[in-house]
């Protein structure tokens, strides 16, 4: 079907940068459009959400289509994982699980998940879950926005215990970039944890990997008068020197999952 080229460019203000490269594979009439007007819309979506200084500079690029492909910013349409293992010494007393004789070491592995939306926010989890497991809980929200999903985490269904575990791991944040780096900060429950990560290539394509180069955390102290915990003057920060250097891998989000709570 032959449309109009004004008609295709209002369509594709409907669709993410996900929707839009199948839209331009589908159609030939998308990628013989002349102008930059496309490019234009999916660089200010983007970069005026995502960027700290709020600032557009398609000169200094090259152009939309070259800003777009070149300047640093997080992928949406997936998640990026990290998977840490450890081997530690099997302990025997009182306190443990019986083990067998032959066996003197556990190995222990652990992920830690990001998921970026349209609007500025995350969602993080560390947990002991496999990717395979976690995909559903950090499916796309067709509005671009995580700021909808942890209340369905609290309207929790009967019969659903499994699922209601792991989306307590599920912690909401926000984040900015600067330059190449991202800066993140996720409110948990007990403390408020941060990361600086520098966004880099890697072999699934552009910006796929996240390398660690700050993470830190204050706790909250509970505030008798508010009745919460929140971060009060003085607090301890603590530095984690052991994530420093580690790298974090996109995985992309299928668009025909759905989320768990539907």
């Amino acid at each position: 079907v032959d449309f109009p080229k004004d008609l295709l460019q209002r369509i594709s203000l409907f669709l993410n940068l996900d929707e839009v490269g199948i839209f331009l594979c589908a159609h030939l009439a998308m990628r013989d459009m002349g102008d930059e007007t496309l490019f234009q819309i999916l660089c200010q979506r983007t970069y005026l959400v995502q960027s700290k200084r709020k600032t557009l500079s398609p000169t200094k690029w090259g152009g939309w289509r070259s800003m777009l492909l070149r300047r640093p910013r997080v992928r949406t349409n997936g998640m990026y994982c990290l998977k840490n293992t450890q081997v530690k010494e099997v302990v025997r007393d009182m306190w443990s699980d019986p083990l067998p004789a032959h066996m003197m070491v556990i190995n222990s592995s652990y992920y830690r998940y990001l998921r970026f939306f349209n609007d500025g926010t995350c969602l993080y989890a560390l947990t002991h879950h496999p990717p395979e497991k976690m995909l559903k809980f950090f499916h796309f929200d067709a509005q671009g926005s995580a700021s909808t999903a942890p209340e369905p985490f609290k309207r929790r269904r009967k019969g659903r215990k499994d699922a209601d575990k792991l989306t307590q791991e599920i912690h909401l944040g926000s984040y900015a970039i600067r330059r190449n780096d991202v800066e993140i900060s996720i409110d948990t429950p007990f403390s408020v944890v941060s990361f600086e990560a520098e966004i880099r290539h890697g072999r699934r394509g552009h910006f796929c990997m996240l390398e660690i180069k700050g993470h830190s955390s204050y706790s909250k102290t509970w505030n008798p008068h508010t009745e919460q915990r929140e971060i009060l003057p003085g607090g301890c920060r603590t530095h984690h020197s052991e994530t420093l250097g580690y790298e974090l891998h996109f995985r992309r989000v299928p668009l025909i999952h759905r989320p768990v709570w539907e």
